[in-house]
């Protein structure tokens, strides 16, 4: 829950495209996370408050990385990727799994 202490995990996508970035996660008031992929920086993005850290399942929401209120789409080679977050604003938000999906597939 430091501000600065950062997560890393190995990703493999199957395929090129383009993908967004997804998360499972929970947290009582929000928390701001900067995202990289493969060392090149992402940005920071706002994980909201989903009402706890887990307590209870409604507690859990997925965190889908937006910008404009768009999905914001990552173009992807396929094979093993790099993900980082680094915690911003040193509050604690916890993390079910992370990942991505294709961008033709969300709404699916």
């Amino acid at each position: 829950d430091d501000k600065g202490h950062a997560l890393s995990w190995d990703v493999t996508v199957p395929a090129d495209g383009n993908y967004v970035f997804a998360a499972c996660y929970c947290n009582p008031d929000g928390a701001r996370r900067r995202l990289t992929i493969d060392g090149r920086d992402i940005g920071v993005f706002t994980f909201t408050g989903s009402g706890g850290f887990g307590e209870t399942p409604y507690e859990w929401t997925l965190f889908t990385a937006l910008r404009d209120g768009k999905p914001f789409a990552i173009p992807l080679k396929a094979g093993k990727h790099v993900v980082q977050l680094e915690n911003m604003d040193g509050k604690g938000t916890n993390l079910d799994y992370v990942g991505f999906m294709k961008e033709e597939d969300l709404g699916k």
